[in-house]
């Protein structure tokens, strides 16, 4: 669920971390290290070809990491999940 940024200040502690992305030139999102640890793979949007952008995110490491992802040749996307 996203919320705008004026509502997540309420959500959100202050020292709370994010990683911040922008998908296009769609507005840019920030998801909370401790909700990313969970799923540890987001789907994040679209980019203006129907490409899919998907971020995954280490615990370990704090490193989250966005990236765009190409449709299979059949053109199903591809479907990452948490092992």
């Amino acid at each position: 669920v996203y919320v705008p940024s004026s509502d997540a200040l309420n959500l959100l502690k202050r020292e709370e971390t994010v990683i911040v992305t922008r998908v296009g030139n769609e507005n840019h999102k920030a998801f909370p290290d401790s909700q990313m640890l969970r799923p540890h793979v987001a789907r994040i949007g679209k980019t203006a070809d129907g490409r899919q952008a998907t971020m995954t995110y280490c615990g370990l490491t704090n490193l989250g990491m966005a990236f765009e992802l190409e449709n299979l040749p059949d053109g199903k996307e591809v479907e990452l999940v948490p092992l």
